[in-house]
């Protein structure tokens, strides 16, 4: 269960100071367990990355138009077809640190083909064909911290590494 890693009560804010960045006193704490980000992981990325084709499908097999002021493009994908997807499950993707959260996707593979269709109006251009696109074994990290500005939180990106094999 998702909320497992949520604590958000009154007592947690009683043993929280006063933030000094938001000129106000806490009422109420929110804190982020690392079972949280383990749950999250364990019941959406990895299935997310595992069922990436019907994924695509249910999010970008839909009409697109770009106005490019001399014209506009229109374009469809027609079909999506997954040949493989794979991640390493066997480390933590999110991690939770003391001052940061870590961020580490490893040896990510990913197969798709995908088949698409434009035309310009007027038309000027147009195409339809297949587009292949592996990705085999990327491994992405960054570390981020967090920190207040003008009552806003902002996130720092302190560290960030992509590693591509094969590309």
């Amino acid at each position: 269960m998702m909320a497992a890693g949520l604590l958000c009560s009154q007592e947690v804010a009683e043993f929280i100071a006063p933030d000094p960045h938001m000129k106000w006193n806490q009422t109420i704490g929110l804190a982020i367990r690392q079972e949280f980000f383990d749950t999250l992981q364990k019941d959406v990325i990895i299935p997310g990355i595992m069922n990436l084709q019907s994924v695509l499908n249910d999010s970008i097999m839909k009409p697109w138009g770009i106005n490019l002021d001399l014209f506009v493009l229109n374009g469809n994908l027609t079909y999506v077809q997954g040949n493989g997807t794979d991640v390493d499950n066997d480390t933590s993707i999110i991690r939770l640190y003391d001052d940061f959260l870590m961020f580490n996707l490893s040896r990510l593979v990913v197969d798709l083909e995908l088949g698409y269709e434009f035309i310009t109006e007027p038309a000027i251009l147009a195409d339809l064909g297949d587009l292949n696109f592996t990705l085999d074994t990327l491994s992405l990290n960054f570390n981020l911290t967090t920190f207040w500005v003008d009552k806003n939180i902002s996130l720092n990106v302190t560290g960030f590494f992509v590693d591509l094999y094969d590309f």
